[in-house]
């Protein structure tokens, strides 16, 4: 008769593993670094395609890349909220190339008033915006501010994915 296995029960790996296993631990390259270094090297030296944001009157010749403006606003935030991360930012440039939308997605940890930790990040969000799009009186023109708050996670939202964790 035949038993079948547990599923629980992990098989235990043979010597041979275990031995292959130790050997690639112990084992360095020394190009590795330098494989690394080209990868960077190239990784920058690629281009990426950004869209200008016309920053506001009188200085509306003047145009900022949306990829600044999204690196400026991720270094703000997750500088600013210890109690939230961001994931994603999207910004919807128009044909005038005025910034018309700003979407912000946080990992928020677990105990935080949600409404809190939008209001400081929309707080940051329009400090970013103005000391980049505007040198005036003039207030920029957004249609739309939105920051959503997409999971929640137990941990620190700075060193974990919410999408990671298993469910509660």
């Amino acid at each position: 008769m035949n038993s079948t296995p547990d599923p629980d029960q992990s098989p235990v790996p043979s010597a041979h593993v275990l031995d292959a296993t130790e050997q690639l631990r112990g084992r360095s390259r020394p190009r590795a670094v330098e494989i690394a270094d080209n990868v960077l090297r190239d990784a920058l030296r690629s281009s990426r395609r950004s869209l200008p944001v016309r920053v506001a009157p009188p200085h509306d010749f003047v145009r900022v890349s949306d990829q600044v403006i999204i690196t400026l606003l991720r270094r703000d935030i997750d500088a600013t909220l210890e109690a939230a991360a961001v994931g994603r930012i999207r910004l919807i440039v128009d044909r005038d190339e005025s910034l018309r939308e700003l979407t912000i997605e946080l990992f928020v940890k677990c105990g935080q008033v949600l409404l809190d930790v939008a209001d400081q990040a929309r707080t940051i969000a329009d400090s970013v915006l103005a000391r980049l799009l505007v040198r005036s009186a003039f207030a920029i023109e957004v249609v739309t501010s939105h920051v959503h708050i997409s999971d929640i996670t137990t941990g620190n939202p700075h060193l974990v994915d919410p999408t990671d964790e298993p469910n509660p």
